[in-house]
């Protein structure tokens, strides 16, 4: 009986041993490198670390230092103890080592049961970068355990910063080494990049002050310092451990990401705007205000969303550089290296941090984007460079323009009493040549159909603007037995000899409208070339309008234009000298079969020649491309049309020549006559 009593005493002792020696094999272990002081390596130990609820209960379970969300322990309540088994190689035994470690809060280090320090960035009266020194008394396994609490844990997880501990372990030289290189390296990028960031911000928002018309300053002014608050709070807080910092440093990186796609984008389509430019960036704003609501709510939820948003706006940018840049536009090559370089750099970085490209292929980490941001910071200066010179170039011009004018002024002065005495004579001068005209004109409009005749299929529709008083354009119509006979011209010039050439014309176009029209046409060169007007001359159009079809001759007159009902363009045009030009010239006449239903559209060279407030003129393909988008269904709706746009089209510049109008539109079979 005592036998069994002690075999089961024995056997219950041994199933301790063994499974306290088993609890003890399965927490983390890692074995120094013999070399660690040699070498001056700086080592960061296991992610891994045994928690323990308390001092002496030890759970099975591991526990990640670093408390990312994706990896935290259903243990984990803000406190708690985690140890960690270290082997010491003989040669690392008495050597002088050192721990650093790097918490937003309290770690209390232990080794072998002895307290060697606290740190952390909460922990009172030492710094937290300052490392523990460490000397092995022994060679063999030790025991590392660390009390790490953490009041802000879950509020840290929630804004996406790490709420644990990193603990590193190297020579105590070695270690001072590398704390100094991470903090110089950290401070160089806050410190450099956040000062040229801020100070080209500034300087372009001065810019955009004092030149409001400037705006493209005011939104590069709001990518510089978006991308400063960027480099600040991404690097700096490499330097700190402050709780309070690091949940307002991650919604406040959201926001700048955001205002870094708003402004770059706006700033790109503000060079080179776009067509539906305000389209885009509206829809941005509504995306940015969600994502940034968000943002405050769950930071780190939120924030694969805004490295897809800021992705999103640097393709956009890219888009409408290239798109300028192939249209020529100026300032696209030296503003769109940088705004390329800009969008490649953070683009690269966007996709490493979505997991979309290998961290290996970005070897620069967050150097390549910022760095991206000074190359467009130098395309934008030597732009703005570029654009001063000429300024400064245009000024001295202006300068010299001004001292000549002063000179210019300084003789008038002497000549004003004689000016004044010549002015009288010319005011006298201008009222008898403003009767003559006013006389003249009267004269012309007298040339002109009274009223546009009717006819069983044709609609007719005209309309004329004159330059000046007297002007050269001329349109008449001859209609019997069902034939309509329309002729349009424009003598070269206008005023009072070009209304001369129109009277001729018109007496001429009495006489016309037989079948052989080119015939008709040399006819009529014939007798103005016997009028002896010199280098007057007429285009002209002559247009026979039978019952199924048009017959055409021309004589340097613009292409007419005919609109199918199927809504298909044709551009008739005939080579022809202006009438009284040239002797003998063979022209010639073309036959077209109409329709129903088609429109038909004379007009004078003053419409397509016809120039904006810029200095752009309509052209004959502008002119082809309103006809066929034209929605007129009748030839007054169509004129109509034409004059609006040629109202609009030239805005407050005067109208530089004739314009004239004729529209015949087909009609149908079954529409009742008029």
């Amino acid at each position: 009986m005592r036998l069994s009593a002690r075999l089961f005493v024995l056997l219950f002792v041994s199933l301790l041993t063994i499974g306290s020696s088993a609890a003890v094999e399965s927490e983390p272990v890692i074995a120094l490198d013999s070399a660690l002081v040699r070498t001056g390596k700086v080592v960061r130990l296991p992610r891994e670390w045994a928690f323990r609820a308390s001092s002496r209960a030890v759970s099975s379970q591991g526990m990640d230092a670093l408390l990312e969300p994706d990896r935290v322990s259903d243990a984990w309540t803000g406190a708690g103890w985690f140890s960690l088994r270290v082997d010491v190689p003989a040669e690392l035994v008495g050597q002088a080592l050192a721990l650093r470690v790097v918490a937003p809060g309290v770690a209390e280090v232990w080794l072998d049961g002895v307290r060697l320090g606290t740190r952390g960035g909460l922990a009172k009266g030492v710094a937290n970068d300052s490392s523990i020194p460490v000397r092995f008394a022994r060679a063999g396994r030790h025991e590392l355990v660390l009390h790490y609490s953490n009041a802000l844990s879950s509020e840290l997880l929630r804004a996406g910063r790490p709420a644990g501990f990193v603990v590193s372990i190297g020579s105590a030289e070695g270690m001072e080494r590398a704390v100094v290189a991470a903090n110089g390296r950290a401070s160089l990028m806050v410190w450099i990049f956040t000062s040229v960031f801020l100070s080209f911000g500034l300087l372009h928002f001065c810019l955009w002050l004092f030149q409001r018309d400037a705006v493209d300053n005011l939104w590069f002014a709001g990518l510089c310092l978006a991308n400063g608050s960027l480099v600040f709070f991404l690097f700096f807080k490499e330097l700190t451990t402050n709780q309070r910092f690091m949940l307002v440093s991650e919604p406040v990186m959201n926001v700048s990401g955001l205002l870094f796609g708003l402004f770059a984008v706006r700033f790109v389509s503000g060079v080179f705007p776009w067509r539906h430019a305000t389209i885009v960036f509206r829809t941005m704003i509504a995306a940015a205000m969600v994502i940034a609501v968000w943002s405050l709510v769950h930071t780190w939820n939120a924030l694969p969303f805004v490295f897809l948003f800021m992705l999103l706006s640097c393709v956009e940018m890219v888009r409408v550089v290239v798109v300028a840049w192939w249209k020529g536009r100026s300032g696209a090559r030296i503003i769109g290296l940088g705004v390329l370089a800009l969008g490649l750099g953070f683009g690269i970085a966007l996709l490493r941090n979505l997991n979309l490209i290998s961290p290996s292929l970005t070897p620069g980490g967050n150097l390549i984007p910022f760095a991206s941001m000074v190359v467009l910071i130098g395309s934008m200066s030597l732009y703005l460079s570029r654009e001063f010179a000429r300024t400064n170039l245009e000024l001295r011009r202006q300068l010299v323009e001004v001292a000549r004018l002063s000179q210019e002024n300084l003789e008038q002065e002497r000549r004003a009493q004689k000016e004044e005495t010549e002015r009288k004579l010319l005011e006298a001068e201008y009222r008898r040549k403003s009767e003559e005209l006013e006389e003249a004109r009267a004269l012309q409009m007298s040339m002109l159909p009274r009223e546009i005749p009717l006819h069983d299929r044709l609609d007719i529709a005209v309309w004329i603007a004159t330059a000046s008083e007297v002007g050269g354009d001329y349109y008449d119509f001859i209609s019997n037995d069902g034939v309509l006979v329309l002729g349009i011209g424009d003598a070269t010039g206008h005023g009072m000899r070009a209304g001369t050439m129109v009277t001729a014309t018109k007496a001429l176009f009495g006489i016309l409208g037989r079948d052989e029209m080119a015939h008709e046409m040399a006819e009529s060169n014939r007798a103005l070339r016997r009028m002896n007007f010199r280098r007057l001359a007429m285009a002209f159009t002559l247009a026979r309008f039978d019952s199924s079809e048009m017959r055409l001759s021309s004589a340097g007159m613009p292409p007419v234009y005919l609109r199918r009902a199927g809504g298909t363009v044709e551009t008739l045009e005939l080579a022809g000298s202006p009438l009284g030009s040239l002797a003998a010239f063979p022209y010639r006449q073309i036959a077209v079969p109409l329709a129903g239903g088609e429109l038909i559209l004379f007009m004078s060279d003053g419409f397509p020649e016809l120039l904006s407030e810029e200095g752009e003129m309509v052209g004959y393909e502008r002119v082809a491309t309103l006809l066929h988008g034209s929605g007129a269904r009748s030839a007054q709706e169509l004129v109509a049309e034409l004059v609006t746009f040629a109202d609009q089209w030239k805005g407050s510049r005067p109208q530089d020549d004739d314009i004239t109008f004729v529209v015949v539109r087909t009609k149908e079979l079954d529409e009742p006559a008029a």
